[in-house]
């Protein structure tokens, strides 16, 4: 159904034409205009378009009834040839989603001065041929143009507006621009741009509003901004570009609205902006800014709205405070001191959170203020002492906690609803009894939110939102919570503990049909516990598309019994889709959930009551159990550990009950890998280390000593890709290791008992010959005068026989070159010297002919006091001499570290007369 205000907007339209019709009836359209502009409407994907020449009307518009909100229609100037002659003037086809491109004939209308074709579906780019048109006023806002902006716009020398805001325009900003010197507004934002801000454009000197906010450019905020002394509008979010923001911004005096935010760049003061006298609206927002806030700020008269969050600023707010001043941002600084009565006066919007103001209490004035929901004192005051319920509260008088909870559930921006999970109804609570700039629930929890949608009048903080079309999606995703720059959730009653932190998403605004609806974008950050966990979260991308739910899931630990979740929102995405205003972060539900089963729900005294009953018995445990042991009535426990005395581990017991609850149970889920002693198991310990545990297997090939070396390695090793051994026990044992088995390690591994930083190079180079041979280093021997494949591969690269190595699978799809690059690198890498050894990056860069390959002596099987093979080949040695007298002494050659323990070549190699592996 047709819109209430649409149809009686169209009844005006329509009774406005006839009346020009009447005024009009000797003058009349060239036949040439009406034919270009059939072609016109054609080439832009319209459907039904019906014109009367006569009276410059649209008869009928594209499509019928047109959307809500959509604007079709012609204007004429029809004061030629003693006003018998009409001339189409301007074109206005807004919001009808049309799928074309935009039209080249706009040329066969001379006189044409005002396009706007703003939300529809357009692809392609702007027509060069616009550039000899008399085009005045461009608008094409909202479609999917792309590519880069037309150099050949620089010669439409008459436009005074260009619109190419909420596109796909990519590449630099073309210099030739700066050729526009009538040019009074140039609207950028929301596109895809790179490089530097044009030197040229210093030459539109009669700009007076300029928008270039998210894009992806470069370079600092230039000083050709001061040339613009007429400007009033400067909008810079999320642009790219770097701070400081340049000091010559104190020359632009006329600025009304200066809008700069999300840059990055050293720190810096606050700008001076003393001259600037009519400024109504002030964003300064996370620019890196110190220092105290100029006490003329608060005298600018004009001044009706401040936004400073973000930054590094300190000190007193003035207590010289303009009553005009309706809107104060000052989140998330470092500022101190009291809180000036006069900032109350007025019942504005006033944000004070995440700061450190002197703490009010209930009873002070800010307090009372606040029970208006007109100032935000959330972690306004991080004095020290003060529990993060005193921080986040500090107007409630009571915050004690009756009862502890280990769990949460919010309908963000809806009512209570009851959900079905695993088997369970699980209620989720609404968040929309309050109002949008926050709520607090009687469950000891709440939300609260700062910001402003700017240029939207209607809405201020956050908004409960619902679907702008029919969707298929679940309640629970049916409503969302839509905030303009920072919305936290809080919970102050949660039991400590490791909990699964699950968030639901679902972009509700923005659609996969063919609608302008479609085009929308939205990124945002999230933190949890003050720690920033996804950066430019972009809920489309993650759920693959628009009205589709989606949820990510968190490991949290929560002390002091409180948890925050906060929102975001950096200035990236589209700030008019679908309407003014629509932008923001967005969530629609949160579930908190513990990793622990015991769960007491009770009141703190008799969690207290627990925790002593919990000491006692432990400690009366322990003292048995020492007392036992201490009798040697405990002797099967020393029995069980049998050859790990001796090995000295700095390590942390763990019982198999704990490890077998951070693997849960071993479950196959949690299966990660296997090696020669067993499976390995991804884990998560109560505090929410994240662990890897390896389960010795009764049908592992390796016996309980060949574990115990490997054991005392990682636990005397010092490397950065291996990660400290945590625990030994006498089933399982924990020790995140990132190296495969020994046969991959540096020489220095097994020799010297230590690793260097080069280990992991060396390990490349052994897969390097493995992939190029299709052979196993481990497990492959060619001759008893070669160990090993790296054996054979250093031989044969000493005595240019490199394609002997080539897997002859590979036929005749081998590039020689490559082959012999590629065998030439690995060498490389498995050099002895770890010193000689490149580095990771080199190695790409050689594999990629950026970078030549060093010429390093070779160390080939002729080398017998080679360390990588000498062990080997003397122990192979010893062995077939042992086999001929009839005799060989098991551990007969024992090769001494440096990391204080001894260990045979039997306890580090596995021997087989065929194979041997390493």
């Amino acid at each position: 159904m047709l819109h209430r205000s649409t149809v009686v907007a169209w009844i005006l339209a329509i009774c406005c034409f006839n009346a020009q019709a009447q005024e009009q009836a000797q003058a009349q359209v060239p036949r040439e205009e009406v034919n270009a502009l059939r072609q016109i409407v054609t080439t832009m994907g319209a459907t039904n378009w019906s014109f009367n020449a006569d009276t410059c009307e649209v008869v009928s518009v594209i499509p019928w009834p047109p959307p809500i909100a959509s604007e079709g229609y012609v204007e004429c100037n029809c004061n030629f040839n003693n006003k018998t002659v009409c001339h189409i003037t301007k074109i206005i086809i807004k919001s009808f989603n049309l799928p074309g491109v935009l039209p080249p004939e706009l040329v066969q209308l001379p006189y044409l001065e005002f396009v706007d074709f703003a939300y529809n579906l357009f692809t392609g780019t702007i027509p060069h041929e616009w550039a000899t048109t008399q085009l005045n006023s461009i608008s094409v806002l909202v479609n999917r143009l792309s590519g880069q902006i037309p150099r050949e716009l620089g010669n439409m020398t008459n436009l005074t507006y260009m619109n190419l805001e909420a596109n796909e325009f990519s590449g630099p900003i073309p210099p030739e621009l700066g050729k526009l010197m009538n040019l009074k507004t140039l609207i950028l934002s929301a596109n895809q741009l790179i490089g530097n801000m044009p030197a040229s454009f210093s030459r539109l000197t009669n700009l007076i509003d300029f928008r270039i906010s998210y894009n992806s450019l470069s370079g600092p905020i230039p000083n050709l901004i001061q040339y613009w002394k007429q400007l009033n509008e400067l909008e810079m979010h999320a642009s790219g570009l770097e701070g400081p923001i340049p000091s010559i911004i104190s020359l632009l005096t006329m600025l009304t609205d200066l809008r700069i935010s999300d840059i990055k760049g050293p720190t810096q003061e606050f700008p001076m902006l003393r001259s600037s006298t009519a400024l109504e609206t002030l964003v300064l927002r996370n620019c890196n800014i110190s220092g105290k806030i100029p006490a003329y700020i608060w005298r600018l008269r004009e001044l009706q709205m401040l936004d400073v969050s973000f930054n590094k600023l300190e000190g007193e707010i003035s207590r010289d405070i303009a009553r005009k001043l309706k809107t104060v941002f000052v989140t998330g600084n470092m500022l101190s001191g009291n809180i000036p009565d006069t900032i109350l006066k007025d019942g504005g919007n006033i944000d004070l959170s995440y700061n450190n103001f002197t703490f009010q209490g209930p009873d002070q004035p800010a307090c009372q203020q606040n029970m208006d929901r007109n100032v935000n004192l959330f972690k306004s005051s991080l004095t020290l002492n003060m529990s993060n319920r005193q921080q986040m509260l500090p107007c409630t008088k009571d915050v004690a906690c009756p009862r502890y909870q280990c769990s949460l559930h919010v309908n963000c921006g809806g009512d209570d609803l009851t959900v079905e999970e695993s088997n369970r109804r699980v209620i989720y609570q609404g968040d929309v009894y309050g109002d949008s700039a926050g709520y607090l629930s009687s469950s000891h929890w709440g939300f609260t939110g700062t910001g402003d949608f700017m240029d939207e009048p209607i809405y201020q903080n956050s908004r409960a939102i619902r679907p702008t079309a029919k969707t298929n999606l679940p309640d629970l995703y049916s409503t969302a919570r839509l905030n303009p720059l920072s919305l936290t959730y809080f919970h102050y009653c949660l039991e400590d503990g490791s909990y699964n932190v699950s968030l639901h998403f679902a972009e509700i605004l923005f659609t996969n049909d063919n609608t302008y609806y479609s085009l929308g974008r939205r990124m945002f950050d999230i933190y949890i516990q003050e720690k920033l966990v996804r950066k430019d979260f972009n809920i489309v991308d993650e759920a693959r598309g628009a009205q589709r739910p989606v949820t990510r899931h968190f490991n949290v630990t929560v002390t002091d019994n409180s948890l925050e979740i906060r929102f975001y929102w950096a200035s990236r995405g589209t700030a008019r889709i679908p309407n003014r205003g629509d932008y923001g972060s967005l969530v629609s539900a949160i579930s908190v959930n513990p990793n622990f089963k015991i769960c007491s729900n009770g009141s703190k005294k008799n969690v207290t009551a627990y925790i002593i009953v919990g000491v006692l018995s432990a400690f009366t445990i322990f003292m048995i159990l020492g007392i036992l042991w201490w009798k040697c009535y405990l002797g099967g426990r020393k029995q069980a550990r049998t050859g790990f005395e001796g090995l000295e581990l700095q390590t942390v017991a763990f019982s198999l009950k704990q490890i077998k609850a951070a693997t849960n149970n071993f479950d196959a889920a949690n299966k990660i890998g296997e090696g020669g002693f067993g499976p390995v198991y991804k884990g998560q310990l109560y505090d929410g280390t994240v662990i890897a545990v390896k389960q010795l297997s009764s049908r592992s090939r390796q016996g309980n000593r060949e574990f115990l070396n490997e054991i005392g390695m990682i636990s005397c090793l010092q490397h950065p890709n291996l990660v400290k051994l945590l625990n030994e026990d006498e089933k399982t044992h924990i020790s995140t290791k990132v190296a495969g088995t020994i046969g991959y390690m540096a020489p220095e591994y097994a020799l010297w008992g230590y690793l260097t930083d080069k280990v992991d190079v060396y390990s490349f180079g052994v897969v390097a010959l493995e992939i190029v041979s299709g052979k196993s280093n481990n497990n492959y021997m060619p001759s008893h005068n070669f160990v090993c494949l790296l054996d054979w591969a250093s031989h044969l690269q000493e005595s240019k026989n490199v394609d002997e190595l080539v897997d002859p699978r590979l036929g005749s799809r081998v590039n020689k070159e490559e082959v012999g690059r590629m065998v030439k690198i690995a060498l490389l890498c498995t050099n002895v010297t770890p010193s000689i050894r490149p580095t990771m990056s080199e190695v790409v860069q050689m594999l990629e002919e950026q970078m030549a390959i060093p010429d390093v002596i070779p160390e080939g099987s002729m080398h017998n006091d080679d360390m990588r093979f000498k062990a080997m080949k003397d122990f192979h040695r010893e062995m077939q001499n042992g086999s001929s007298s009839g005799s060989l002494t098991q551990n007969s050659i024992t090769i001494h570290t440096d990391a204080g323990f001894s260990s045979s070549t039997t306890d580090l190699f596995e021997i087989n007369r065929n194979t041997m592996s390493y």
